[in-house]
């Protein structure tokens, strides 16, 4: 007697194994898939926040120079105001001063029998009216001038000779010169 060997279930169950397996391993993969992407959008998210928190730093250290910046240039400005005023101040002070330092360096230069008429002082620019007793004495007079280093760009402008004066003779003389020397700062700082 044949016997009858039913290969089907044994084909179906092993089929039914293999779908199974299958769904098996598409619920591991998509399970996998979906922690992977949870984990990838938590690194981001994390990479993310990292960032902003970085770029509000910059943003705060950005605005904290900015102000420094600002105040820099406050400074400046009131070092330039302030500059300007010492300045002024230096100007005004040299123009109280210049007239003594002129009348010291006449005095200093101007020989013993050589009389002074007339000083007349225009910013820098001093003109110098006077007598002599003799053309010597006259003479002199230019040579103290020209020896000083106070004194630039002198100018002799007339010699009269034989002028009455005072009931006598006497050599009348106009020169002018240029004060060289202007306001220093360490003269005013003290």
């Amino acid at each position: 007697m044949p016997t009858q060997i039913n290969l089907l279930p044994w084909r179906e169950e092993l089929l039914r194994a293999k779908r199974q397996r299958f769904a098996v391993l598409i619920a591991t993969c998509l399970c996998c898939a979906v922690i992977m992407q949870l984990c990838l959008g938590h690194y981001l998210e994390s990479r993310s926040r990292t960032q902003k928190q970085r770029i509000g730093l910059l943003n705060a250290r950005l605005t904290e120079v900015d102000k420094q910046v600002n105040q820099h240039q406050q400074l400046e400005l009131q070092q330039q105001t302030l500059s300007a005023k010492l300045q002024q101040l230096r100007a005004l002070q040299w123009q109280r001063v210049k007239p003594v330092q002129v009348m010291t360096l006449l005095a200093t230069l101007t020989p013993q029998e050589v009389y002074l008429d007339s000083i007349d002082v225009q910013a820098q620019q001093v003109v110098v009216s006077g007598v002599g007793r003799t053309a010597d004495e006259v003479a002199q007079l230019l040579e103290k001038f020209e020896q000083s280093h106070l004194v630039s760009n002198l100018v002799m402008h007339s010699i009269q000779h034989n002028q009455l004066r005072f009931g006598s003779q006497y050599q009348v003389f106009r020169l002018s010169f240029t004060l060289p020397f202007a306001p220093q700062e360490s003269e005013y700082e003290q």
